[in-house]
């Protein structure tokens, strides 16, 4: 066996893959792969070449482009300095030499080596070989193959694989020892020599999973006349007779960005090594950490602690921290840091408006004005409009500042059915709020001395009436006190307890009216006025005391004529020859109760109410 002496030959080309920021295409002008991938740092690791998983792990690799049997390189020394990315990996890593004229068996040369494959892997990275094929009509594809096994080191470790090619030889070297040599005439002749030059390349091939490779560097160099390549000079890098390997420190996490870690590192050792030096350093090479002692006892494996502060970060290996004659560098840690998450969006503006509910006017029509209390979040100020019952906008908008998520503001409503309207943004809404409707009742008339209401319609703006009885001594007058707002004269009719009585004004104005009516009997009664021409009507029930005989007989006496405050004299009780007709149990529209009214006698006549005709 024998080792390398780099001083017998002359180098044409070095390209180190650690100072490298892209691909050098003035060497490598050939590259394929799906989308190829190729990441290069400053870091110890150099190119880092590597299927996806998103095109099937197709080949990625790339070499001197194989132009023709002069291109590449000749007769040399062909070196590859680089380690498998990660342990237990897919097989598929490979240094190659490619013949220059882009054949790979050649059948016009049986069992001459065409392609000579200085590193491969086929078994994750436990072993690696050194393989040659050729053309060899007998075995299968016609691809026959030497090949030598390379055991006793790392893959996942930076080695160098050197192949030495001269006239009549191949000698393979790992880390500057001789790994195994072909000589005779199975070995290829360069361009020069009659045959075909070859050229430089690295690939990773026949992935079934993630498979990487790390290069640091790729040379060819020259063999100086009258030298062997193995003669009393220097030597290249040779297999230490003493060493230390690193295990991976793999990955941590932090629960604080920016945090250390510290990670148990395993040294294994070899020949006679006693004591080492460990320190970390960062992805670009810088150290971080002095360099502390670690003992070694009886050249066991050794454990020792080793700080890192962000992924990448790498140990390294001394035996002495001046003049080392060995080194290790372990695999770069990666260190998961906490995600940090954006701030949630802010949470949607919201505005609920209070009930302005049921509020009494302070005369008919005047409207009402309530306090509204908004409820909101997400927004510092809001804008309010009044809204009619049919969505038509009453008042302009209006602003209110919003103080610890509540606005208050006052605010005027017209008619019953009205409702508040609220917003964040009048141009730009993104929320929008509406209150419940409000409902406006009239005044409640405070009677004189001697005067008390019986009975009220529902308040209304259009239509309402109220029952009065009017006592003075023994006597007692009833009264309806009407009020209209319809546009216009209409008829007013009376229907009391479900029973039509006729007519009590043709051509009734607009406007509060008094109509004197006659004394109804003792008891509860139900009194429904109409309007000719309209849906509208009003309902009022009331409750009749019951009276003395002595009373009774002075109110019916006063009943007996009378005049309406509109001037029309009626006399009581008559409802000419008909008899009142009976308003239907179910009730009915207002075309019924007409046609129930037009069957029916009209007269001018008021009629007793509570008398059945």
């Amino acid at each position: 066996m024998t080792t390398l002496d780099l001083n017998d030959f002359t180098t044409v080309f070095n390209d180190d893959f650690t100072k490298d920021t892209s691909l050098n295409t003035s060497i490598w002008n050939n590259s394929w792969g799906s989308g190829i991938n190729y990441w290069f740092s400053d870091s110890p690791q150099g190119l880092l070449i590597a299927g996806q998983s998103s095109n099937g792990y197709a080949p990625v690799g790339f070499m001197q482009s194989p132009s023709g049997t002069t291109a590449g390189e000749g007769y040399g020394l062909f070196q590859f300095t680089g380690n498998a990315a990660m342990a237990g990996q897919g097989a598929g890593i490979c240094f190659v030499l490619w013949r220059a004229d882009n054949q790979w068996l050649d059948s016009a040369l049986p069992n001459t080596y065409t392609e000579l494959d200085i590193l491969e892997s086929w078994d994750g990275t436990q072993t690696g070989q050194a393989t040659d094929h050729y053309y060899d009509p007998n075995v299968s594809g016609n691809d026959g193959q030497t090949f030598h096994g390379v055991t006793g080191i790392d893959l996942t470790k930076s080695h160098t694989y050197s192949m030495l090619w001269q006239p009549g030889s191949l000698t393979y070297y790992v880390d500057g020892t001789e790994l195994y040599q072909i000589t005779g005439a199975d070995v290829p002749k360069d361009a020069a020599d009659g045959g075909c030059n070859y050229c430089m390349g690295a690939e990773v091939v026949n992935e079934n999973g993630p498979v990487g490779l790390y290069i640091q560097d790729m040379s060819y160099s020259t063999l100086n006349s009258g030298t062997t390549g193995n003669g009393s000079g220097s030597t290249g890098p040779s297999a230490p007779a003493s060493s230390v390997a690193l295990s991976a420190p793999g990955t941590a996490s932090v629960t604080t960005a920016g945090a250390t870690v510290s990670v148990t590192e395993t040294a294994t050792v070899s020949g006679t090594v006693t004591s080492f030096y460990e320190a970390t350093f960062t992805s670009a090479g810088k150290q971080e950490t002095s360099w502390q002692q670690v003992t070694v006892l009886n050249g066991k494996p050794t454990t020792f602690t080793a700080t890192f502060a962000n992924s990448g970060d790498y140990v390294e290996v001394v035996d002495n921290t001046t003049s080392p004659t060995f080194t290790d560098k372990s695999a770069a840690i990666t260190i998961n840091e906490p995600v940090s998450l954006p701030p949630p969006p802010p949470a949607p503006a919201t505005i609920t408006l209070s009930a302005p509910g049921s509020v009494q006017e302070a005369s008919v029509g005047a409207g009402v004005t309530v306090t509204e209390t908004a409820a909101v979040t997400g927004t510092s100020a809001i804008s309010y409009e009044v809204m009619t019952a049919s969505g038509t906008v009453e008042t302009a908008w209006k602003s209110a500042t919003v103080t610890n998520g509540t606005a208050s503001f006052s605010v005027t409503l017209d008619k019953s059915g009205d409702y508040i309207q609220a917003v964040d943004s009048t141009t730009a809404p993104t929320v929008t709020a509406k209150s419940s409707a409000v409902t406006i009742t009239d005044p409640t008339v405070t009677p004189a001395n001697g005067t008390t209401v019986l009975g009220q319609s529902a308040a209304s703006s259009q239509f309402a009436f109220s029952v009065v009885e009017h006592t003075s001594g023994s006597a007692a007058t009833f009264d309806l006190d009407v009020t209209k707002a319809m546009g216009g004269n209409t008829t007013l009719r009376e229907w009391l307890d479900g029973k039509y009585l006729g007519t009590l004004w043709d051509g009734m104005p607009d406007g509060s009216n008094t109509i004197g009516i006659p004394t109804p009997t003792a008891g509860a009664h139900t009194l429904l006025l109409t309007l000719d021409g309209s849906t509208v009507t009003a309902t009022a029930t009331f409750t009749v005391p019951t009276l003395s005989a002595a009373a009774s007989a002075t109110k019916m006496a006063a009943a007996a004529d009378f005049t309406t405050a509109a001037g029309v004299s009626t006399t009581a009780a008559s409802t000419g020859s008909g008899s009142a007709a009976t308003l239907p149990t179910t009730g009915g529209s207002a075309s019924d109760l007409l046609a129930v009214a037009a069957s029916t006698q009209t007269t001018t006549a008021l009629h007793t109410i509570g008398q059945s005709s």
